[in-house]
């Protein structure tokens, strides 16, 4: 897993997270019973390109119960996962300058997933032909023989495993005043290990926490000011500016053993001064998730801030530009970073509905496109006009959130 902490923006999120499967255990293609069983064997299954249907990990099944809505949870996982691809995306447009990525003002509270798509504000300056899932809020069904699918995977058991182990796992309010476990970090590391091997669990750790400046630098994070990967994920569930900042997972090397007990690798330290995040159903902190529980789809969202639903497209070009909407490319995207590749994954071809009327004869065909066609757009116009009436009203119940920083702004360390 070599490559500069630039590299691993540069080449956008997907093509990070496939990057775990060309180190330590993710090499090899693991059948669906191994993946329970063998260390680092649920990865190596997302590595397969056999047509084999993906569903939760049995090990995060097992701990599912009706009190902490793990399956309701993994579910919400695409929502959080198709908008930290398009928030990493904008962190690349942003540019970086003195080490650091400036995400500028866009947000992951900027985002908005609408009738299974992707919608972001025009603060945000998001290339549409790097995005690979911004159309699967309402998808069901996920295979191996996708890539788009095997990559969301990743990105959908990391976030779940974040969930349970730092209990964001309930809208009640009282549930996460005070975390149950004394070090996630460490239970967080250890499940990790299990799902893709020791060097994917180390690189997972340095890349989405913030830490300390004591190691090697190398973790995305360290590139991030006042903010990390978790955090981020964090917003996707709480809001805006309100994701867990007081939590740090730091190496925790040096400690003695206690008996026949190993040591921790990691240790969970809170910043002084800052809460958990949590819950309330009073102020609208978890927008969506109440119902994403109980129905088990992803709900239409409002974008919060002082925004519209119209999004700024960065072109291949880098040069800006308008457009509205995103559209899944129907060609595989550019990368840099081809080494991040290993796996010699290829891009699946995304199909895409004709735009145009089908070439047919005869008066009745042409007649019933063109009723066809009118009913769509009154459709639209009403569909347009519903959504513009929960982006516009429901903003103006919502009062504006200004990100807070973190207590520190130390750099990340790299294991």
């Amino acid at each position: 897993m070599a490559g500069t902490t630039t590299n691993k923006i540069e080449v956008g999120f997907r093509n990070y997270l496939l990057s775990l499967i060309g180190s330590d255990s993710g090499a090899l293609c693991s059948s669906k019973g191994q993946e329970y069983d063998d260390p680092g064997g649920r990865l190596r299954f997302l590595h397969c390109k056999e047509t084999s249907k993906i569903e939760m990990w049995e090990k995060m099944k097992d701990k599912a119960t009706a009190s902490n809505n793990l399956m309701g949870l993994w579910k919400y996982t695409v929502s959080s996962c198709m908008k930290i691809e398009a928030w990493w995306d904008n962190l690349k447009n942003g540019g970086h300058e003195g080490g650091f990525y400036n995400p500028g003002t866009c947000s992951v509270g900027h985002m908005a997933v609408s009738g299974g798509r992707l919608n972001y504000g025009q603060n945000c300056v998001i290339n549409k032909n790097h995005l690979t899932w911004d159309s699967s809020g309402n998808k069901r069904e996920f295979y191996t023989n996708r890539q788009e699918d095997r990559s969301l995977s990743i990105c959908r058991d990391i976030i779940l495993q974040m969930m349970y182990y730092f209990e964001i796992v309930n809208t009640d309010s009282s549930t996460r005043s005070k975390l149950s476990n004394p070090n996630p970090c460490q239970d967080l590391y250890e499940s990790l290990v299990r799902w893709g091997g020791t060097q994917v669990a180390e690189a997972i750790m340095t890349d989405w926490f913030i830490g300390d400046s004591s190691g090697t630098p190398g973790g995305i994070s360290q590139s991030l000011k006042g903010i990390d990967l978790y955090e981020v994920m964090t917003e996707t569930v709480y809001g805006d500016g309100r994701g867990d900042k007081s939590i740090r997972c730091r190496l925790a090397e040096g400690l003695e053993s206690s008996g026949t007990q190993a040591s921790p690798k990691y240790k969970t330290e809170y910043d002084k001064g800052m809460e958990l995040s949590e819950c309330r159903e009073s102020s609208n902190k978890c927008s969506g998730l109440e119902e994403i529980l109980q129905l088990g789809q992803s709900p239409d969202e409002e974008i919060s801030g002082d925004i519209t639903s119209t999004a700024r497209i960065a072109p291949e070009n880098g040069t800006g530009g308008d457009g509205t909407g995103v559209s899944l490319s129907a060609s595989a995207p550019s990368y840099s970073g081809s080494s991040f590749l290993s796996s010699g994954d290829e891009d699946s071809n995304i199909k895409r509905a004709p735009k145009t009327p089908p070439s047919v004869s005869g008066g009745s065909a042409s007649i019933g496109w063109a009723v066809g066609a009118s009913v769509g757009i009154l459709l639209g116009l009403v569909s347009s006009a519903y959504g513009y009436y929960r982006v516009f009203y429901m903003r103006s119940r919502r009062r504006n959130l200004m990100r807070a920083p973190r207590l520190h702004g130390a750099r990340i360390a790299y294991a």
